[in-house]
């Protein structure tokens, strides 16, 4: 008898994979009539109604209230709420990111500067950035400035969704979108030693990364940004998209300075905590473009050492 509900089982999988699937498309087409100003706006506003009914919200101030203990709840009400819209827009603008990009005053990208010093360079830098705004344009801006980014990503579940939304993916990733793990940091470095940028998203919570201050607290962090910059021997450049106005963004960059003590152990960790200090000081500027709901400090949100009393109710 247990076949048969196995069996169920797997059909009732693929039936609601199979819906999750038809309302997405549903939804991209909905956001295509809209088109990108619009569909964005309209996308970010019901996000703003009605996320903060979602359990996530509860998390978003935590972890709000763990990084700004100075602010009031009625602001850090007002800076989750901004979260919520911005991941409303970036959600919609992500069903039509071809269109998003098929226009070129949408998205300003840096062309002197660093940006010279790269070109230079032939392209040979590694690039982290972090989920600001739409975190998905900054891989997009780059490969459109002839730097052709290889990256990471989470695999979703729904392999019907997964399908699709790598396949909207690669073209703004020439150098390869991997999933998640061991074998993506292989195939980043390849993709390096072939004289391209590898592109890391590394501001979330990773378990068995190294513990570096983020907002006063420690935080496991990845160490594959520095790890690819040392061992290509690359600069490393961080990037953050800002959301300017509606569905117009400016992307940012500067030098993440290496460190070069000679001990290897030591100067991947000083690189990281550098990382995350930066992707600090970014969050700070802007903080209601940054995506607070997910866990950054332990498996359960705030960081071990923060006062429970100190937290919102």
């Amino acid at each position: 008898m247990a076949k048969p509900r196995k069996q169920k089982s797997a059909r009732a999988r693929d039936l609601q994979f199979a819906v999750e699937y038809g309302l997405l498309r549903g939804l991209e087409q909905f956001f295509r009539l809209l088109g990108p100003d619009i569909g964005s706006a309209v996308s970010g506003k019901l996000w703003r109604w009605f996320a903060p009914l979602n359990r996530r919200h509860e998390a978003a101030l935590r972890h709000l209230a763990v990084a700004f203990p100075d602010l009031d709840e009625t602001q850090r009400l007002e800076i989750a709420g901004d979260v919520w819209e911005n991941l409303g827009r970036t959600f919609a603008e992500g069903l039509m990111i071809d269109r998003v990009m098929s226009d070129p005053c949408r998205i300003e990208f840096p062309t002197t500067g660093l940006v010279e010093e790269l070109r230079k360079s032939g392209g040979r830098f590694v690039v982290t950035s972090l989920h600001c705004a739409n975190w998905e344009l900054a891989a997009a801006a780059f490969t459109r400035a002839g730097f052709p980014i290889g990256g990471i990503y989470q695999k979703v579940n729904n392999p019907l969704v997964d399908r699709w939304v790598v396949g909207v993916r690669t073209p703004y990733y020439p150098g390869g979108l991997f999933v998640k793990g061991q074998a993506a940091a292989r195939r980043l470095l390849a993709w390096g030693k072939g004289g391209n940028p590898p592109g890391v998203l590394a501001d979330q919570r990773i378990g068995d990364g190294i513990m570096v201050p983020f907002f006063g607290h420690p935080a496991p962090s990845t160490p594959l940004p520095a790890f690819l910059a040392m061992s290509l021997d690359y600069p490393l450049v961080g990037a953050r998209v800002v959301r300017l106005k509606g569905c117009r963004f400016r992307v940012e960059i500067e030098p993440i300075p290496v460190a070069d003590s000679g001990d290897r152990a030591a100067d991947i960790a000083a690189t990281t905590a550098t990382v995350q200090a930066t992707f600090e000081r970014w969050i700070r500027e802007y903080p209601g473009q940054w995506m607070w709901a997910h866990r950054r400090w332990t498996s359960k949100g705030p960081p071990a050492d923060f006062p429970p009393n100190l937290l919102p109710k």
